[in-house]
């Protein structure tokens, strides 16, 4: 029997996942758990079909793009794709052993290095760039805060809303944002680490998730001992298990932006000069670590719609800055850093 789920991520973008065994669609129903299901809908909308398992011949006859590589050297992926940019997507995915022994440390990646990284040229074609980044929010006004991988978008946003319960919750990773400054809620759970444990005290974890994240822990440490590269094997938590009583904003329409580097410095962003609005949209396009995802591959052999895409990411993320109500740089290790955290996050409630 072959299950299939479709997911609406917003009024013009549908995602569906079909697959065999159960267990496979049943990751994503856990990831997309915030999300409302559609079988159809009324009105016209983008539509991106991932297939795992199956013959690829009865789904994609004619791939415009087939590919076998091997991702953190130990899955090796073997997936196609056609109508990219098109009305509706097609994904297939090889089934292989990986995903049966070992769904959720391995679905994952399909979903970061593959499905994602197709949301995220349809999103754009429509108007919408993913930015790498968390939120907390008040009614329709947003604090977002931007990072690369690592940098504490999860730590920063979860130590916001305890210091102030009156705060929204928007998202701890991704976040939909458009040319007019406003932003819209990604679906996906918290990406909880060991240090979440240690750091956030505060977070209702119960002993099972606990032993889980500490077991993903020694594992990512096996592996990057063993393969020398980075692993991020994290636990999936839904915001309103880990923070009972947590609200959630999926839309704002006025924003205020902080890129947290690991630096000591804080510097303010003129958003009017047009030198440095430039200079933070290539910082923040930097944030979203896809040049090592289908993403890159995709756009390299395609130069036309390369050049497409890095047009409209400019053009959009431009606009976005220009009409956010303020912006500003600020490292993880100033001296400081709670203190004009807390200021930021106090201003933005008070507007």
């Amino acid at each position: 029997m072959v299950y299939e789920n479709w997911y609406c991520f917003n009024e013009s973008l549908r995602v569906g996942i079909r697959a065999h065994p159960y267990y496979f669609t049943r990751y994503f129903e856990h990831e997309y758990q915030d999300l409302e299901t559609c079988k159809s809908s009324l009105e016209p909308t983008t539509d991106i079909l991932l297939q795992i398992g199956g013959a690829r011949d009865l789904l994609i006859p004619e791939p415009e793009f087939l590919v076998k590589r091997t991702i953190n050297k130990i899955l090796n992926l073997h997936y196609a794709i056609s109508e990219l940019g098109n009305g509706k997507t097609l994904i297939w995915v090889e089934d292989q052993l990986a995903f049966r022994v070992a769904p959720e440390l391995t679905l994952p990646i399909v979903q970061t290095s593959i499905l994602e990284p197709v949301i995220y040229i349809q999103s754009l074609l429509q108007g919408r760039l993913i930015l790498h980044a968390a939120a907390v929010a008040r009614d329709d006004k947003g604090l977002i805060i931007a990072a690369r991988g690592g940098t504490g978008k999860t730590t920063t946003s979860l130590r916001l809303l305890q210091t102030d319960p009156e705060l929204c919750f928007m998202g701890d990773d991704l976040l939909f944002v458009n040319g007019n400054g406003g932003a819209d809620y990604y679906p996906r759970p918290l990406h909880l680490f060991r240090h979440h444990l240690r750091d956030l005290h505060f977070l209702q974890v119960n002993s099972r998730l606990r032993l889980k994240i500490i077991l993903r822990h020694l594992l990512r440490q096996v592996l990057q001992k063993m393969y020398r590269i980075p692993f991020f094997l994290s636990t999936r938590v839904n915001i309103k298990d880990a923070v009972p009583g947590v609200k959630i904003v999926s839309r704002t329409i006025k924003n205020k932006l902080i890129l947290l580097e690991p630096s000591k410095e804080i510097q303010q962003v003129s958003l009017k000069d047009a030198e440095e609005r430039q200079n933070m949209s290539r910082l923040l396009l930097d944030t979203s670590d896809l040049r090592e995802t289908v993403f890159a591959q995709y756009l390299g052999e395609r130069p036309a719609l390369k050049q497409q895409v890095e047009s409209m990411e400019k053009q959009l993320m431009d606009n976005f800055l220009l009409h956010l109500d303020a912006a500003s740089r600020i490292g993880r290790s100033h001296d400081d850093f709670d203190e004009v955290l807390s200021h930021w996050a106090k201003d933005f409630s008070a507007r």
